[in-house]
């Protein structure tokens, strides 16, 4: 059994990750990272941070302390040490993160089969990345493999192209789960983001991103007596962000609920487009919903 400190390479009951020239389903990538996490992710201290990794192909934010200031440290002993104390904590998470990120790198890269493994090593950066342990660049390389997106492979272009015909072609066997599908599909979707930008975005959706945002202004400002506050350009992007995840999420929705096995929950969109398009009184009312719960 190799290791790396307390760190195993080796899990028992992990299946080897196949590449999808071996009929490896994209389930596969699911039940994986599945196992990571109940059987691996779960027993490491601050585990949490290197899951954050796997399942979202970016580094966790660990936030350090805010400084205290001289008047502070001059007027109360105790926060001194409190802010040590919240300091020590900061490092050791940095340091727990980064030896969390090595195993894991390593862990996969030892579970994964060898035709997966070629492919990773073909994959433009890999010599830097597996020199700096990159757990981010290793996550993001195999969405793209799974997902039919291989960077170097072939022309970017045909990449790009073919990265959104695998998601319009996708549809929910039988036997997989809700979770299960949700999960394949925003796999893909974030594959499809980091090369094509966002998921079925659109003039008419900036247009609606841009409405809502000067409609939250307006009302921040009704809000108050005087009629004269302004939001900060913080608070406005805060409200840019929540808005746009909003309309994304809506045609995320969409596309799955059009996926889905219909021989299970019928065809879904074709309910939500009849109940939509009459209102009570049997009069058509304009398109979908702007806003799903």
């Amino acid at each position: 059994m190799s290791s790396m400190g307390y760190r195993s390479t080796m899990v028992k009951g992990l299946k080897q990750l196949k590449a999808p020239e071996e009929d490896g389903p994209e389930q596969d990538l699911e039940d994986f990272l599945t196992s990571l996490t109940d059987k691996v992710i779960i027993r490491w201290a601050d585990g949490g941070d290197v899951g954050y990794v796997l399942e979202e192909n970016a580094e966790p934010k660990i936030k350090e302390p805010d400084p205290l200031t001289a008047a502070d440290e001059e007027a109360d002993a105790s926060k001194v040490k409190a802010y040590d104390r919240l300091m020590d904590k900061y490092e050791d998470r940095k340091d727990t993160f980064w030896a969390n990120t090595v195993a894991m790198f390593q862990l996969i890269m030892s579970n994964v089969t060898t035709t997966m493994q070629n492919k990773i090593k073909s994959t433009d950066g890999h010599l830097a990345a597996s020199k700096n342990k990159d757990l981010v660049w290793l996550m993001s390389t195999i969405d793209n493999i799974v997902s039919g997106y291989e960077e170097g492979i072939v022309p970017a272009e045909l990449a790009l192209d073919d990265a959104p015909e695998q998601i319009f072609k996708m549809r929910q066997k039988g036997s997989e789960s809700n979770e299960a599908f949700v999960k394949t599909m925003l796999r893909a979707i974030k594959a499809y983001k980091r090369r094509g930008g966002p998921f079925l975005w659109t003039p008419a959706k900036e247009k609606e991103l841009k409405t809502a945002v000067e409609a939250a202004k307006s009302k921040f400002t009704a809000a108050w007596a005087t009629g004269t506050a302004v939001m900060t350009k913080e608070q406005e992007d805060d409200v840019r962000h929540v808005k746009k995840k909003m309309i994304k999420d809506r045609s995320i929705a969409m596309s799955i609920l059009k996926r889905t096995d219909k021989e299970r929950f019928g065809d879904l969109m074709k309910e939500l487009s009849n109940n939509y398009l009459k209102k009570p009184n049997g009069t058509p009312q304009e398109g979908f919903p702007k806003d799903v719960p």
